[in-house]
């Protein structure tokens, strides 16, 4: 069985720029939705005053995981040496993953976990799984 891989992404909002990540949100979740099959999740939640961000995704594996770093390049221009279309409207809070990361993942993850960002990793996978939401 392969292993899930999880990211669940907490930020905080700039002020006055609830309405503008949310834009962005919906134009990442469209293109996630869209081009990448092997994306069991992809949500995000806000707490009631829009000043803090919740984001849970859930990749098949490592693979699906690979090929969304790869789609958020190339059709959304987040870059690991540049995430400025995110960090233009979010403040780092915490970043919990689940799973083993690709190399694509790693990289783009290392300068924010290079700039004091919280991280906390577990990569060992004790078992479960994940079902589509009509299944």
């Amino acid at each position: 069985m392969t292993e899930p891989v999880v990211y669940v992404s907490t930020w905080k909002v700039k002020e006055g720029k609830f309405d503008a990540y949310a834009r962005l949100h919906e134009r990442l979740a469209n293109t996630v939705r869209e081009l990448e099959p092997r994306v069991a999740t992809f949500v995000a939640f806000a707490n009631d005053a829009g000043t803090e961000v919740t984001g849970i995704h859930v990749f098949a594996d490592a693979d699906a995981l690979e090929r969304h770093m790869g789609v958020l390049a190339d059709q959304m221009g987040v870059l690991a040496d540049d995430m400025g279309v995110v960090t233009d409207l979010l403040a780092p809070g915490h970043i919990d993953v689940y799973g083993t990361r690709p190399e694509r993942a790693l990289a783009m993850d290392r300068p924010l976990e290079d700039s004091g960002l919280p991280f906390t990793v577990k990569t060992r996978f004790v078992g479960g799984f994940t079902r589509g939401r009509d299944g």
